[in-house]
């Protein structure tokens, strides 16, 4: 029996790389055993979902879970890969665990119920496309005090948000991370910034 692995994870292929499915999503995570177990997700039908303690969400773990419209992560997860909750459209308000500490590419990406998220204060980086897309974004979004960049298209398309205040350690921004964000109207730049990517506001 192979050992059990901490991770929520995407389907795996034959070749043993996880690939992403637009309508059928295979998750595996651990049961009160610490054992891995294997359960298949499917869009229209997940709603609400309590995750088992583990490490890590997998690559694309709740791509298009048009239905997820609330989720209990564990206060172990560190780690939310690269397109996990991207398009969970019903998905409106989710608290990410004080020690996370790496959000992947377009994790959240246009999910267009989301109006509050609570960063974590350990989060270094927001990489490119986390929440572009995010339309019900609302008002003041509080960036964690360590936070270092800000990715490529991060906030992209974000149109509901009004207010952000960039903290003294952040010193980049990349390409079009604010981009079309038509409502957004003040915004705080620390001392320390570096460097500003084309198109990024």
């Amino acid at each position: 029996m192979p050992p059990p692995r901490t991770a929520l994870r995407g389907n795996t292929s034959r070749t043993g790389r996880d690939e992403a499915f637009p309508t059928l999503v295979t998750c595996h995570h651990l049961n009160a055993r610490r054992q891995v177990q294997r359960d298949v997700v499917h869009p229209h039908r997940c709603r609400r979902r309590v995750l088992e303690p583990q490490a890590e969400i997998g690559q694309g773990a709740f791509l298009q879970c048009t239905s997820l419209s609330e989720i209990t992560l564990p206060p172990t997860l560190t780690k939310i890969g690269r397109g996990a909750f991207c398009k969970c459209t019903s998905l409106s308000e989710i608290t990410l665990p004080p020690n996370l500490t790496e959000i992947g590419r377009c994790a959240f990406y246009k999910c267009t119920s989301l109006s509050e998220i609570t960063l974590p204060p350990n989060l270094a980086e927001i990489a490119a496309g986390v929440f572009c897309g995010c339309t019900s974004l609302l008002g003041e979004i509080t960036l964690p005090l360590n936070l270092d960049r800000i990715g490529d298209c991060a906030f992209k398309g974000c149109t509901s948000l009004r207010e952000s205040t960039l903290l003294l350690n952040l010193t980049k921004i990349g390409r079009c991370a604010f981009q079309r964000c038509t409502s957004l109207s003040k915004i705080t730049l620390p001392p320390n910034l570096a460097e500003i990517g084309n198109g990024a506001f």
